[in-house]
């Protein structure tokens, strides 16, 4: 279920992340919301009760889509 609200989740992303960030704090943010993605230090995918780490061409496709989906409105 959605952990916040939208407003929440860009103050958490754009705001408190980054100070987290600045603080060598680690920060494990799970979420089915691809928008957030490019926040990302690492992308990590369970798919089929299998944990991945998405690399390359695969990180740069999740991310992509995600900006493809909001340019067109999906």
């Amino acid at each position: 279920d959605e952990w916040a609200t939208a407003a929440a989740r860009r103050i958490f992303y754009r705001e408190l992340l980054p100070w987290l960030q600045q603080a060598g704090k680690t920060v494990f943010a799970i979420s089915h919301d691809d928008h957030y993605f490019i926040h990302a230090d690492r992308l990590l995918e369970m798919r089929e009760g299998k944990l991945t780490e998405l690399t390359g061409n695969e990180r740069d496709l999740a991310t992509l889509d995600s900006v493809k989906r909001t340019d067109t409105g999906l």
